[in-house]
């Protein structure tokens, strides 16, 4: 009696392990369209408690995004292969954490309740240090009609809403995608 596998023992086991490939890359394609939802979700929410101007659904809407973005930055780390060793990765990855890092400055500002029309400013630094107290204008009365500002400062209210939504809603709707692709190639 021979001890080597015959033809058809080897076609089970091949079969055998395209079924467990097959299995894991469905599980992670279903883990990945969760996320998705998930994002979606989550994307809703904050933009129905933007438009109600409910201050505390807002915030916690940011939380369930950052934990969501927190979850998939940890499952990207999983991924077999090393972000080290392509360019286009180190780019991405670096662009994500500056957006994180900014997030996190601009939640920070919304809880603390910082208001007024000159909230986000360029720092003096990017202005070669010209910027000093005198360059700023007095800020009017409420219902009052802003005075002209200097070029180098950025006004919210000329900032809608929309427009970071839909730049969030498309960073984080390509995140999945890429979550998603990464799963489908490597499996």
């Amino acid at each position: 009696m021979s001890t080597c596998p015959t033809r058809s023992g080897e076609s089970e086991l091949a079969d055998a392990q395209a079924d467990l490939k097959t299995e894991a890359l469905r599980k992670d394609l279903r883990l990945g369209l969760q996320l998705c939802r998930a994002n979606t979700l989550s994307l809703t929410r904050l933009q129905l408690a933007l438009k109600s101007g409910d201050r505390r659904s807002t915030l916690e809407a940011i939380d369930r995004l950052h934990a969501l973005d927190t979850q998939m930055g940890r499952l990207v780390r999983q991924v077999p292969g090393h972000a080290n060793d392509d360019p286009e990765m180190q780019a991405l990855a670096r662009h994500v954490d500056e957006q994180n890092m900014a997030i996190a400055f601009e939640k920070l500002a919304l809880v603390s309740a910082v208001s007024g029309p000159n909230l986000v400013s360029r720092h003096p630094a990017w202005n070669g240090g010209r910027e000093t107290s005198e360059d700023f204008p007095d800020l009017p009365d409420p219902g009052e009609r802003l005075p002209d500002l200097p070029d180098h400062l950025i006004v919210v209210d000329e900032l809608p809403y929309r427009k970071w939504l839909g730049v969030l809603l498309g960073l984080l709707v390509f995140m999945a995608i890429a979550f998603a692709a990464v799963f489908a190639l490597t499996g």
